[in-house]
């Protein structure tokens, strides 16, 4: 699966490892849909759509077809970047609802249930579940100066731990399969654009 943009609105495709097979799956929509996320038994996908007219962003989920789409938060403040809890029963992203800087959230898949999980004085995005569900890490401005770290925290926001301590921006942090180690982007080796590590 990924992001394109069809007659110039992104949308969200899926295609086949060799390449072949591409569908459009959102090609009757005329709004902004990215940052999506496979749901861990394959058959939906929880996406972030911005509404072109309002400039409303939510979090949706579909069948993995395209079909049945459920707008699963309702208030347009600029809702992203879903994750899939491992046993598919939770959703957790990134919303500004809550004084208009980006804090972590989480919601049952259905939509309902949902809950702030961090309260920190800037933003924090990007979250991502361990595949064991023990742990969220997540990207945070741990200060005024914009500078990024990340972070880790139990899955009811308690016990947030920042794991990584640089002068520069560390940020989208991704799980190994065997949730030992993290991937992420940084420029701590004093070069201008980020690399990965």
């Amino acid at each position: 699966m990924y992001d394109s943009a069809a007659n110039g609105i992104p949308g969200l495709f899926v295609i086949n490892t060799d390449g072949t097979g591409v569908v459009d799956l959102t090609a009757d929509q005329t709004d902004n849909e990215s940052a999506a996320a496979w749901s861990p038994d394959g058959t939906q996908i929880a996406f972030k759509r911005r509404v072109i007219a309002t400039n409303e962003t939510d979090i949706c989920k579909m069948d993995a077809d395209g079909s049945a789409v459920v707008r699963l938060t309702t208030d347009g403040l600029n809702n992203n970047h879903p994750a899939w809890s491992p046993d598919g029963a939770r959703i957790v992203f990134q919303s500004a609802r809550d004084g208009g800087q980006s804090e972590i959230y989480v919601m049952n898949a259905d939509g309902s249930g949902q809950t702030r999980l961090t309260n920190n004085a800037y933003q924090d995005s990007l979250p991502q579940w361990s595949p064991d569900g023990a742990k969220i890490a997540f990207q945070a401005d741990v200060d005024s100066s914009g500078v990024q770290e990340i972070l880790l925290m139990n899955p009811d926001g308690t016990g947030q731990t920042n794991i990584t301590n640089n002068a520069v921006f560390d940020g989208d942090p991704d799980w190994s399969p065997d949730g030992t180690r993290l991937v992420f982007r940084s420029k701590r080796d004093g070069q201008a654009t980020n690399d990965l590590y």
